[in-house]
């Protein structure tokens, strides 16, 4: 579809606002100018009016005690001698002219007009014809009528005045042009002078002043919003920037201390030839610092990840209870060093939509974190469950647990509850956290010092569940249908269904 103002949308703000501020305006003026021209024209035009009726009442009232004769020519003619109108006009029943002024001569084609006029409006009524307004009313003496009278008047000068009114307004419009156009520009300019600011201030922040804020006058007003949205903005930005700063500070020291350990070994083997022993030695601690880099990495390459917004285009109907199974068979052999018991109560076929190593990878993290903090001979408990929309696992230990202290920040990345236990990175939980979060699903930690650790983790269901439910309904063959309904139903109220 065109649209003619498309062009005119890419000059400035200033530039359209100026525009429509004078347009605005000069619609004004222009409306008051053509109102107060009418409307005068029309007051001018009742007052002729006005006066021509005036002027056939008198004559009217002349005549009352005359009869339509050529006697009453000389009375009509004594009386507008000095001329009141500048036509007067008196006809008898026959339409023969009785009166008639001087002051304006009749040709045939004005008679004509004039009488075609009279035979079709009987009644008193106006017309007007080559600039002359003209009132014709009905002669009428004790309730006979017997003749009419015609005056009329000239509308030249009217016109004249008019027209010289109608040339003055368009002047005075051109000439309340221009300071329009400036009065609207230093609108549009004050109106854009807290926009500008707010530009100017935005331009000055950078990374480098990013706690900086725009000052907000009103914040009810269009560009208090604006204001407001960018400082919302810049808030979301700086806690961004803070995060990622944390990230390259804590990436940069975790692997900080395996380059040294790698550099310190390969100076060692430098130094002087050694053994095969020594060597094989040097290579193995060599891998154990390339294996906890690459596991540092893959943490990272999870975050990023998580916090992708294309990982939902990969996800695929997993099947939650054989990634538990599978996970429970693996910490299983785990935690055999310190004699733990892992206990297992897993419902069967329970469907996610997801990513099938990114769900197997939260289940591990947080075993391999039970297993890591439990006591020997302990013993770890793997439920999951199901309702109409979402899938429940619960994994509990009976370890060393957490202190409240620690357990709003046990899901922090590089974060260890246990300082004085250096194993692993310290992004166990947090990854686990971000990708239950990818999967659109809660994790929350229930923990007692001394007591053990419970994890609850929620994650929703790839479709809700039906349940077939049979029932009789009544109808005209009273016949039993069989009707398939989604139903939200209680434990207690599926036991006794199925019963």
């Amino acid at each position: 579809m065109f649209n003619p103002l498309r062009k005119f949308d890419r000059f400035p703000i200033r530039t359209r606002l100026t525009v429509w501020y004078t347009v605005s305006f000069m619609t004004v003026l222009a409306f008051s100018f053509i109102s107060f021209y009418l409307v005068t024209k029309n007051l001018m035009l009742t007052k002729t009016d006005d006066s021509l009726t005036a002027q056939a009442t008198e004559i009217t009232n002349l005549l009352k005690s005359e009869s339509i004769s050529p006697i009453s020519k000389e009375l009509i003619l004594r009386t507008f001698r000095i001329t009141k109108t500048n036509f007067v006009l008196v006809l008898d029943n026959s339409q023969q002219i009785i009166a008639q002024s001087i002051t304006f001569p009749l040709d045939a084609d004005f008679l004509l007009h004039l009488q075609d006029d009279i035979n079709e409006n009987k009644g008193p009524h106006f017309f007007s014809q080559d600039n002359i307004r003209f009132y014709i009313e009905p002669l009428v003496l004790q309730n006979n009528p017997v003749g009419i009278i015609i005056v009329g008047d000239s509308l030249n000068t009217i016109s004249d005045a008019f027209g010289v009114l109608f040339n003055t307004l368009i002047v005075v419009f051109l000439i309340f042009l221009l300071p329009l156009i400036l009065v609207s520009f230093l609108e549009a300019d004050i109106s854009l002078s807290p926009l500008r600011d707010l530009v100017k201030k935005m331009n000055a922040i950078s990374t480098k002043n990013l706690s900086d804020r725009v000052n907000v006058a009103n914040p009810k007003d269009e560009i208090g919003e604006v204001g407001i949205a960018f400082n919302n903005l810049l808030d979301r930005l700086q806690r961004g920037f803070v995060k990622e700063r944390q990230l390259i500070h804590d990436v940069s020291h975790q692997l900080k201390t395996p380059l040294t350990a790698m550099r310190s070994d390969i100076e060692i083997a430098l130094g002087k030839r050694r053994g095969l022993k020594e060597y094989h030695m040097l290579l193995q601690d060599l891998y154990k610092d390339t294996q906890r880099m690459d596991s540092l990495l893959k943490d990272m390459m999870n975050f990023a990840w998580a916090a992708s917004d294309q990982q939902e285009q990969n996800f695929k109907n997993q099947n939650l209870s054989q990634i538990l199974e599978e996970a429970s068979e693996i910490i299983t052999q785990i935690s055999l060093e310190k004699n733990i018991d892992v206990q297992t109560s897993i419902e069967p076929s329970i469907i996610v939509l997801g990513h099938r190593e990114k769900l197997f990878q939260i289940c591990m993290n947080i075993l391999e974190n039970a297993v890591k903090y439990s006591f020997n001979k302990g013993k770890i408990l793997i439920q999951a469950s199901s309702d109409q929309t979402h899938a429940k696992i619960i994994i509990k230990d009976h370890g060393i647990g957490i202190a409240k202290l620690h357990i709003s920040h046990i899901f922090e990345r590089f974060y260890r509850v246990d300082s004085k236990n250096h194993e692993g990175s310290g992004l166990g939980l947090s990854i686990a956290s971000a990708l239950v979060k990818a999967h659109k699903g809660n994790i929350e930690v229930i923990s007692q010092k001394g007591e053990g650790t419970t994890f609850i983790i929620s994650i929703p269901l790839a479709t809700p569940k039906l349940i077939m439910v049979k029932f009789k309904e009544k109808n005209i063959n009273k016949q039993s249908r069989l009707k398939i309904l989604p139903i939200s139903l209680t434990r207690k109220q599926k036991v006794k269904l199925k019963s």
